[in-house]
């Protein structure tokens, strides 16, 4: 007997047993339910399911020894390898060709019957053996019960390893999906989440009735050039930070993030005024901060309309967006640009729907870009009218 003869495609086999990821794994009971078993049908002291790695024979299950592992060279399982058919010694100090490794992994080792654990490449990672301490024969019926039982071992193998790779994909997909959801609107991913189970891949368009808001920061582009783009995002998460988490809690959503500009819209129109008053309460607490520190400090203006809207497809078979699109989307935006800084500019038709305790501080008509009529809008305050 060779003691270093390896298959050969040992390479390939080497690769193969590694993509399982198995050596040095815990105890699992499903092998060890079949190496009982094993032992139980040859009747002998001792089974194995073993993996051949580069230097070692490492058990993964086994009855009746306590090694975790034994050298590679003259292991009887380096050589089972060798053939689809594996080995059977009815007596091993009888066979000239094994006689001189009788003494395999500190036991005494006198007969050994073991069959490769073949995927389904066809390399024979390991096998399934029973041992005894004294010679035996061994049946073809009872060799065939052991191939089939490493059958049973390398179907778990490769079961154990589907589940690990159906772990890491759902892993991944979750973090995929987190990510999405922390890129996108929550009304994009909620619908893109019906439609594919639809078996759809697009969006439909649907109407949207809803309020718009949009918020922007004052002379930004000025001040992005002064402090250089590293600064700039700092500060402008600063602030963005705490407003979307306001946005969040009063049940908004955000469609977009356009430079210093946040569209988002509420189903509520006193959420979303409720999450402008509170916006504009946070920029003048944290203003008051920063100025104290003698560090910059930035102005928000808000804009505000109720109404329909389509939320609809825009852009070609590559890249698309879902996006909002109507005439009280524009005059929200609008508004927001005839803002003045550190103020909130609401259209008269939301002031209508809002409660009592909001009211119009100061009302304006304004001749807006694109926009025929004149538009009676109210700069805002909270409490009695």
């Amino acid at each position: 007997m060779d003691r270093n003869a390896i298959p050969a495609n040992e390479d390939a086999r080497m690769r193969a047993l590694a993509a399982y990821d198995i050596l040095d794994s815990e105890k699992e009971e499903l092998f060890d339910d079949l190496t009982r078993l094993a032992a139980e049908i040859c009747g002998t002291p001792i089974s194995l399911i073993t993996l051949v790695d580069k230097d070692r024979v490492w058990l993964k299950s086994k009855v009746g020894i306590d090694a975790s592992e034994m050298p590679r060279e003259g292991a009887f399982c380096s050589q089972a390898i060798l053939s689809d058919t594996g080995i059977v010694i009815s007596d091993v100090l009888a066979d000239p060709k094994y006689r001189e490794h009788a003494n395999e992994g500190q036991v005494g080792v006198q007969f050994y019957a073991g069959t490769p654990l073949k995927t389904r490449d066809g390399f024979n990672i390991g096998t399934l053996c029973v041992i005894d301490t004294k010679p035996r024969e061994m049946s073809e019926e009872r060799l065939n019960q052991v191939r089939m039982l490493a059958r049973q071992a390398m179907a778990q193998i490769e079961l154990r390893h589907n589940l690990d790779a159906l772990a890491k994909s759902t892993r991944k997909a979750v973090s995929l999906e987190n990510l999405i959801k922390r890129y996108t609107s929550k009304s994009v991913w909620e619908r893109a989440d019906v439609t594919v189970e639809k078996g759809h891949l697009d969006l439909h368009d649907e109407e949207v009735q809803a309020t718009y808001f949009f918020l922007d920061a004052v002379g930004f582009t000025k001040l992005s050039e002064q402090l250089g783009s590293a600064a700039t995002v700092e500060l402008l998460n600063t602030y963005f930070k705490p407003v979307v988490d306001r946005i969040f809690a009063n049940r908004g959503d955000i469609d977009k993030f356009v430079g210093d500009q946040i569209f988002c819209l509420f189903p509520d129109p006193n959420d979303a005024l409720r999450a402008a008053i509170e916006i504009r309460e946070l920029v003048e607490r944290l203003n008051k901060e920063r100025k104290e520190m003698g560090l910059v400090a930035l102005e928000f203006t808000m804009g505000l309309n109720v109404g329909a809207s389509i939320r609809a497809n825009v852009g070609g078979e590559d890249r698309r967006d879902n996006t909002l699109i109507g005439n009280a989307v524009n005059i929200a935006a609008r508004l927001q640009k005839a803002c003045r800084p550190g103020s909130i500019l609401i259209s008269d038709s939301l002031l209508r729907l809002v409660d009592r305790t909001v009211h119009s501080v100061q009302a304006v008509k304004l001749k807006l870009k694109n926009v025929s009529e004149i538009l009676l809008a109210h700069y805002v305050e909270v409490g009695p009218r």
